[in-house]
């Protein structure tokens, strides 16, 4: 149980999609059997008629043609008269049984598409296998509910046939017509006091199955972490990926300081680089920006590539907080980015 093995968190969707695609659901056996019992003996007393008259028809054929004395044509007719026979009253009861069965393993597990039970796993032709589920505790508790059961029928049936004793013996004075009807309608009863006890225990098996269902889904803390770890990937692994990321995109950051016409620096702390191509720019463009290490790359970069660094405190400053890689220099820093570039401009002899 959950609480012997520390197993107390309820089980998360993914562990219940992987039990669902094992074919493992809440889903109580004496259902289906009182559903497929109950929807057969309906089949039967709605299709007795027909069957009566298909039976009745062929015994007065046979009678018929025992007396006619033409053996041959009985031989040659007989088998296809019995096959149609047969059909007639297996159909209906067929069909019953088939639809009870599907009914009510859909309304216990709802639609279900399995393909893991229907793999071969040649475990289970394994003798030693086969004996130890044998003598499982599973199999060891579904023989005493089945012994439980069929003891509970068999004291309710006692018991019933008990008050209904004199009545039976009253059959003697009835005719023939008479006592069959009576043990018609004695039948019938017979079978919805059984299947009234057969209909409680099936809703306790239920319940039961449920139960047991879900105690045998719970997770411990361990396992649910695992899980979460295996669905949202390791953090440890993520880390490193995220900062591999960061640093591939701080690499190409400092790789563009090279096309820059100009760093600005605080001078030690910030440092942003911009560039600024009239012909297709409507404002100067931010290239690369950082903070101490990554501000000293950004200098060291534009050195080795003789762009431009003028220290521009406030400027500096202001940059970095309004702005980030690839956007455009605010309105509001217009004037003072543009004279910082007609500096540079002057000494590299530009217009």
């Amino acid at each position: 149980m959950g609480f012997l093995d520390n197993k107390t968190e309820a089980a998360t969707p993914k562990r219940r999609g992987d039990a669902r695609k094992k074919g493992q659901v809440a889903r109580s056996r004496d259902i289906v059997s009182v559903v497929v019992l109950i929807a057969g003996f309906c089949a039967i007393r709605s299709a007795g008629p027909a069957i009566w008259s298909a039976f009745r028809g062929d015994l007065l054929w046979f009678l018929d043609q025992a007396m006619s004395g033409d053996r041959m044509d009985a031989m040659t007719s007989a088998p296809v008269r019995i096959g149609h026979t047969l059909a007639v009253a297996m159909a209906p009861l067929s069909v019953a049984v088939m639809l009870g069965a599907l009914i009510s393993n859909v309304a216990q597990t709802g639609p279900m598409l399995l393909s893991d039970p229907l793999k071969i796993d040649f475990n289970k032709l394994n003798p030693v296998t086969g004996l130890k589920r044998v003598f499982s505790q599973q199999s060891i508790a579904e023989l005493a509910k089945s012994g439980a059961k069929v003891g509970v029928v068999t004291w309710v049936v006692y018991k019933w046939f008990v008050v209904k004793y004199p009545d039976v013996l009253a059959t003697s004075q009835m005719d023939i017509t008479q006592s069959a009807q009576f043990a018609s309608a004695l039948v019938v009863a017979l079978f919805w006091k059984t299947m009234n006890v057969l209909i409680v225990i099936a809703l306790i098996d239920f319940a039961w199955q449920r139960y047991s269902f879900e105690n045998s889904l719970k997770m411990s803390r361990d396992e649910l972490k695992d899980e979460i770890k295996q669905m949202d990937g390791n953090p440890e692994i993520k880390g490193a990926i995220r900062r591999r990321q960061r640093e591939i995109g701080r690499n190409r950051m400092i790789a563009a300081v090279r096309d820059a016409d100009v760093v600005i620096t605080n001078p030690t702390h910030y440092a942003v680089a911009l560039m600024y191509k009239p012909e297709t720019m409507d404002a100067p463009v931010v290239v690369a920006l950082g903070q101490r290490l990554t501000a000293l790359r950004i200098k060291e970069e534009a050195k080795e590539h003789g762009v431009p660094i003028v220290e521009n405190k406030p400027l500096a400053r202001a940059l970095f907080a309004a702005c980030n890689v690839g956007s455009l220099v605010p309105a509001e820093l217009y004037a003072a980015v543009a004279q910082v570039l007609a500096y540079v401009y002057r000494l590299a002899g530009k217009r």
